[in-house]
């Protein structure tokens, strides 16, 4: 039983090696249990034998060890954080018997009774207790809930089927007695029918519960609802307030008188925990989340933005692909499929660092073949006016995944290629807050350099036989006079054309960008992100001549023609 443990466990990737037990586990029995073979608890008490401020208790898979989960590291840090006893339940039963659902998944029929016996003999009912199982362990949860609701805080249940006839919820919920608690699936698991089912019960018979809705996940466990599951733990340990309602549909906030019982709205016990809710289950099958803008603009009405986050993580930062697209539909398409380009890896960038994904379709408002100085000054009035409503729709759908889906605010990466290249550098222009590093690639045309734009790394590709590259060398000059930090490189032979080099180029600036923004974060102790650009270029080590393809050392700053020398500091 041991080794088909820890041979799931070494496939869903989790820590279970018993050998890893943390110092200080204490074993104990239980008594014999009808139609139960084994009845343990492995638990560790709290730091120094400290007043413990809780129970956590943990309840494994099918006949699961429960000495093998108390040695995940993520449960037993939390405990010792939080001054928590961890507790791990061991219960094992023939098959049959939990194939008729009399084993130790019924709480009634005495495992319940052995588990609460041990739970206050460690405190249970002078302290609060907290549970957590998992498929098997999980039909014994939502089952102790019921039947000893006095014991229990809070609790999770991930990924069970239980027989109605067994599963009653009794309608007795008139007085708050019943613990708060979270029904949670995978959308893949076969599963999801019974589990929708029991919390369905559940709200029709008054029950203060949550549901999750795990995307794209099948019968397995998940560490971002298990992390959820602790912060939500937390939340309900210092509750004040009535909580939250959400609608499970669409996960906008409804108001608790409208939160009918036979509906299936879910019930969170803080605001804080809204965003991570929203990111755990109402992303749509394909992983993409789509938000539509006005833009007050006659021609161009709104803004499609689409959102991808990164797998079980909170997001380490934000890439945003100003994509050419012929619909929104298009968009989608292109960032659930992970086709955004033939010669980039852009999609994989950011899944390797940890990045979400913000991409949108490009409209060009301008006349693409020509810069801000070639136009009458009515039109390039006009054009500006035109592209700042757009640039307040974009910031508008951003703050919304901000608040709704917790990404963060600012230090994104962008890059867009030809006419999505003109929307991104204009974007940028008129948003600099919001970017660390840009990357656009044969734009052709170009906005006015404006001194805001002076605090994001910009990387500038484009080829020597591009129609705009004229152009690019006079934007190079204007943004290099307002000393913004700028790495332009114009490819010998090419054209209005991508290739793998500059794809790369773009891709090494975001690294260094994010390595620079990582040193400022150490440098500053956490209270700021923002590299002095202005710092680090002005003690740069190199010199480029962007024309003649060459790079000198600093002491030769001066032998490097003004109109084609650039910093570079790495």
């Amino acid at each position: 039983m041991r080794s088909a443990v820890l041979a799931a466990a070494a496939i869903l990737g989790l820590q279970l090696a018993g050998a890893s037990l943390p110092a200080g586990v204490v074993h104990l029995d239980l008594p014999a249990i009808s139609n139960v073979t084994t009845a343990a608890i492995d638990y560790l008490p709290t730091a120094a034998g400290g007043r413990p401020h809780g129970i956590l208790a943990l309840v494994p898979g099918c006949n699961g060890s429960g000495a093998d989960m108390l040695a995940e590291k993520p449960w037993v840090d939390f405990a010792r954080a939080n001054g928590f006893i961890l507790v791990a339940f061991t219960f094992v039963s023939k098959e049959e018997d939990l194939r008729d659902e009399v084993g130790y998944y019924d709480a009634s029929a005495g495992s319940g009774a052995a588990a609460a016996s041990a739970l206050k003999k460690l405190g249970a009912g002078r302290i609060p207790v907290f549970m957590y199982g998992f498929s098997g362990g999980a039909h014994f949860t939502s089952s102790f809930a019921e039947h000893f609701p006095q014991l229990l805080k809070g609790w999770c249940a991930a990924s069970f089927e239980t027989k109605e006839r067994r599963a009653k919820i009794a309608k007795d919920d008139a007085k708050g007695k019943r613990p708060p608690g979270i029904v949670a699936c995978g959308s893949e698991d076969p599963r999801l029918g019974a589990s929708i089912s029991y919390y369905g019960r559940g709200r029709a018979a008054g029950r203060k519960w949550t549901w999750v809705e795990l995307d794209g996940l099948v019968h397995e466990r998940s560490p971002a609802l298990e992390d959820f599951a602790r912060r939500y733990f937390i939340q309900l340990l210092g509750k004040k307030g009535p909580g939250v309602w959400m609608d499970t549909g669409s996960g906008e906030d409804v108001a608790h008188s409208s939160a009918s019982a036979k509906t299936l709205k879910t019930w969170l016990p803080s605001e804080a925990l809204v965003a991570e809710w929203r990111k755990l289950c109402a992303v749509k099958r394909d992983g993409v989340i789509e938000h539509v803008v006005k833009t007050k603009l006659k021609g161009y009405e709104q803004i499609s933005l689409f959102l991808r986050l990164p797998q079980n993580a909170q997001p380490a930062g934000v890439l945003c692909l100003s994509l050419l697209a012929n619909s929104p539909i298009e968009v989608r398409e292109r960032i659930r499929s992970g086709d955004v380009g033939r010669s980039d890896r852009l999609l994989k960038f950011a899944a390797e660092r940890n990045l979400a994904v913000i991409a949108w379709g490009s409209r060009s408002l301008w006349d693409p073949t020509r810069n801000w100085d070639d136009l009458p000054r009515a039109d390039a009035k006009r054009i500006d006016s035109n592209f700042d409503l757009v640039a307040n729709a974009w910031d508008s759908a951003v703050d919304y995944f901000v608040r709704k889906y917790g990404i963060p605010a600012s230090g994104y990466l962008m890059c867009g290629a030809s006419g999505a290249a003109q929307y991104a550098q204009r974007l940028a222009l008129r948003r600099p807050g919001r970017f660390l590093a840009v990357h656009v690639h044969i734009a052709s045309s170009f906005d006015l350099p404006v001194k805001g734009g002076a605090s994001l790394l910009w990387c500038v590709t484009t080829g020597e036989n591009e129609m705009g590259y004229a152009r690019s060398r006079k934007f190079f000059r204007a943004a290099r006079d307002l000393h913004y930090p700028i790495v332009y490189k114009a490819y010998p032979g090419l054209g209005h054309e991508g290739n793998a080099h500059t794809a790369a180029l773009g891709l090494a600036c975001f690294d260094y960008a994010l390595a620079e923004q990582a040193r400022a974060m150490k440098l500053s102790g956490g209270k700021s992100a923002q590299p002095d650009w202005a710092d680090i270029f002005s003690s740069a080590p190199f010199v480029a001549d962007i024309f003649n393809q060459a790079i000198h050392s600093k002491f030769d700053y001066f032998s490097v023609p003004l109109e084609f020398r650039m910093l570079l500091p790495s």
